[in-house]
């Protein structure tokens, strides 16, 4: 339901203001991309760790993210450039970043093709806004209606399938260590507060980089 909200023209919001465009792309591609490099060379972990946490680290920002961005008052416009700008980039940035992190951190190939990264991104970000969108533009008063109902379906859904994740992976998840959920809860706090510190005067707007700078689409990682 994220497009039955959005219209066609604020996906574009940031190409149009390129200060608050570039310090929303340090955040989320420069900031917490190197940081996580320099910590999984410093911190000895797992392999398989240290991909999951480079994966979660360059993917775009998290779909879900949007609702929560907005209770917060964040611009709408700027929301939903968010998403839809940084996840075109990210078309470009995972490959390079890949294999930039992989070659430091893991020491092992990687890659992925640049047709995987487009697909992934065009069928969990870009397709589902666009098809909202329309759907608005052509049924508004059935989005006004039933987008709340969908949310919430949507919302207990997922909390659903994360709980039946967990319990499937408990035994992995308790393998990772202590040192593992260490760093990450680190890394998420770097990623918060270098979203909050370059979002800009709006409480809001900085609220929301700092959202989408630490929340990433796992279903991309």
């Amino acid at each position: 339901t994220l497009g039955f909200k959005a219209t066609l023209s604020e996906p574009f919001f940031l190409f149009r203001h390129p200060s608050l465009f570039i310090r929303t792309f340090i955040a989320i591609y420069i900031v917490v991309p190197v940081l996580t490099a320099v910590i999984l060379v410093l911190v000895p972990l797992h392999v398989d760790v240290k991909t999951g946490v480079i994966l979660l680290a360059i993917s775009p920002v998290a779909t879900t993210l949007p609702h929560n961005m907005l209770i917060l008052r964040a611009n709408p416009p700027y929301v939903y450039s968010i998403l839809i700008s940084m996840s075109l980039i990210a078309v470009v940035m995972i490959p390079i970043s890949l294999a930039i992190l992989t070659a430091l951190p893991l020491k092992h190939d990687a890659s992925v093709p640049l047709f995987e990264v487009v697909k992934l991104i065009a069928q969990t970000v870009l397709m589902p806004l666009i098809i909202g969108a329309i759907i608005r533009r052509l049924a508004p008063r059935w989005t006004e209606r039933f987008s709340q109902p969908i949310n919430a379906i949507s919302g207990k859904a997922l909390i659903a399938i994360l709980l039946a994740l967990l319990a499937l992976n408990l035994d992995g998840i308790t393998k990772a260590g202590l040192l593992s959920f260490i760093v990450l809860s680190f890394l998420t706090a770097s990623a918060l507060a270098a979203g909050h510190f370059l979002g800009g005067s709006a409480i809001g707007d900085r609220a929301a980089l700092a959202m989408a700078a630490a929340q990433r689409q796992t279903a991309i990682a």
